[in-house]
């Protein structure tokens, strides 16, 4: 996790859209906009641990120690399958151009 400090980010973010079987640009928009839910949600693609989600989101996705989600107690993404998989689409939308509907 080193890396992303040294200014290796593009080749994070592609291994990352690799393992996640997502877009490059997608992966991309979700660390251009610094998105802890977004960055769980890559991670939790990608079949990370919550924990490592939580590494992801602060060394690669650059989110504030304030705005981390973190794992639930005992474990486990803090998140539904469902709004994991709405956030990956939003992000795919995002990176085709295509205008989102934030609720």
């Amino acid at each position: 996790m080193n890396a992303s400090a040294e200014g290796v980010t593009p080749l994070i973010i592609a291994a990352l859209a690799r393992l996640a079987d997502l877009p490059v640009a997608a992966v991309a928009e979700v660390v251009r906009t610094a998105s802890s839910k977004g960055m769980l949600a890559v991670a939790w693609a990608g079949d990370f641990s919550a924990e490592d989600a939580v590494q992801l989101q602060l060394k690669v996705a650059r989110v504030t120690p304030d705005t981390v989600i973190k794992p639930r107690a005992g474990g486990g993404f803090d998140s539904t399958e469902a709004e994991l998989e709405w956030q990956l689409d939003m992000f795919k939308d995002m990176a085709n151009g295509k205008p989102t509907h934030l609720i």
